[in-house]
This record gives C-alpha cells, structure tokens and sequence, in this order.
C-alpha cells in the first residue's frame, strides 16, 4: 500500500483506532487507501437500506456534483 495521509486529525477515532490488534489496524488502513484510490476493498459492504436518501440528498449535504456520486456507484 502507498503512504496515505493518517487519520491523527481526529484525536477520538486515533484513540480507539489504537486500541485495535495492530493486525486489524493494517487491514483498516490497506481498506481506506483503497477506498481513497476509488477502489472498492474485498473486505467492505456496499451501503443499502437508508430509505428516502437520494443522491440529490447527498449533494446538497456535501457540495459533491450527483453525476460524481453515480460515477462512484
């Protein structure tokens, strides 16, 4: 896996995320760095089951363009 930016900007989840087995640790981050490139990890679900969100919603939640979220999917 390449160098990717660390997750210490969020003290909370730096502190739980150190409490995990370093194993899990190193499969947590390969999976983000995926992620990141716009892969999808083997070890990820595919996200279902919020009734009534569009990707309309999501686009005036975050300033991301809707063919950016259906290019994604």
């Amino acid at each position: 896996m390449r160098n990717a930016r660390p997750i210490s900007r969020v003290k909370g989840a730096l502190k739980a995320f150190g409490t995990f087995p370093a194993a899990v640790q190193d499969e947590i981050l390969d999976a983000l760095t995926l992620a990141a490139d716009g892969a999808m990890p083997a070890t990820a679900k595919t996200f279902e089951g919020v009734e009534g969100l569009t990707t309309r919603d999501a686009e005036a939640a975050t300033g991301v363009a809707h063919s950016e979220f259906s290019r994604i999917r």
